[in-house]
């Protein structure tokens, strides 16, 4: 009678973990199926901007103009006031 007790109990635990698994593997599809379109979507993004900096890089580009300025006037640092009373070292 214990036998059969147990015997019972542990297909019915077998069952439940072989439902639990079931669920959570659909769910994990789901998931996986959603995330293979956002990779899709994505490659095709990258692909449009692929093909739009390949169209910007054919452009003549020519080079940038260089003006060269004026040297900037050095400034000088006028010492910091000392603290009275303090005798120099």
């Amino acid at each position: 009678m214990i036998r059969a007790l147990l015997c019972c109990g542990l297909s019915g635990v077998a069952f439940v973990l072989a439902l639990g698994t079931a669920l959570i593997q659909n769910e994990n599809r789901n998931k996986g199926i959603e995330l293979d379109a956002l990779k899709e979507e994505c490659s095709m993004l990258e692909a449009i901007n692929g093909d739009r900096l390949e169209q910007l890089l054919e452009q003549d580009w020519a080079p940038l103009p260089f003006t060269p300025r004026a040297p900037k006037t050095p400034t000088t640092a006028k010492p910091a006031p000392r603290p009275p009373g303090r005798a120099d070292l």
